[in-house]
């Protein structure tokens, strides 16, 4: 019971900063980096290809992202865990529940509170959504940048592969300490987020060859 007593705080990261940073940081990153990249590149229709180029990638993106978002919410459904700060959006009523068996489940927690909200997603504690998006953008950034580092050489991308990671890097680690902090989530929670969003971006594609950086972008290979 102690570990679901926790006062509840507004998170300090809200789904909206999340939205906005998981969303619309990738697509800056990618419009920016793929105009360095076809800067340096040879042959015609370099302007079409750039644009085929952004969308194949923001896509391959968003579908990473909503698959770590279905089988989060899935998994989330499946274990129904409750948040560390349950109890004060559920205010149970402890005249009728049986704490004389500290081992026994407790099938309904009598709620007094009216917040149907609140207490349905005080039910979704694992895995940590935030931490699985914060995540999934880091390893997006790093697998992106590396591979087109690797297939190009360019200074400018090498340079702006560091500090992407670096503020990124930042902002993720903001993002899962406070979910502890805020008590939002245990910290079992947000290594489940971690593993979630690490997976989909690297299994998928984080282990293509140069060749296949040129060849999606219908562009000839200078090491061929």
């Amino acid at each position: 019971v102690e570990s679901l007593s926790n006062p509840f705080y507004p998170g300090t990261i809200t789904t909206r900063h999340l939205l906005w940073v998981s969303l619309g940081l990738p697509l800056l990153c990618v419009l920016f980096v793929e105009a360095i990249f076809f800067r340096s590149a040879k042959g015609s229709n370099r302007l079409r290809k750039y644009f085929s180029s952004v969308t194949y990638v923001f896509l391959e993106y968003i579908v990473a992202y909503t698959l770590a978002t279905f089988i989060m919410e899935s998994v989330k459904c499946c274990f129904a865990r409750l948040r560390p700060h349950y109890i004060s959006v559920c205010k149970p009523d402890w005249s009728r529940i049986d704490c004389s068996d500290p081992n026994k489940f407790i099938e309904n927690a009598h709620c007094l509170s009216t917040d149907e909200h609140r207490i349905r997603v005080g039910r979704q504690s694992f895995p940590s959504g935030h931490s699985a998006a914060a995540v999934l953008l880091l390893t997006f950034i790093y697998v992106y940048l590396t591979g087109l580092v690797k297939a190009s050489n360019i200074p400018t991308l090498r340079y702006l592969r560091r500090i992407l990671l670096v503020l990124v890097g930042v902002w993720t680690m903001i993002v899962l300490i406070t979910r502890v902090t805020d008590y939002w989530h245990h910290p079992t929670d947000v290594l489940g987020g971690i593993v979630l969003g690490f997976s989909c971006i690297y299994f998928p594609f984080g282990r293509r060859s140069i060749s296949k950086v040129y060849q999606t972008r219908f562009i000839e290979d200078p090491h061929m």
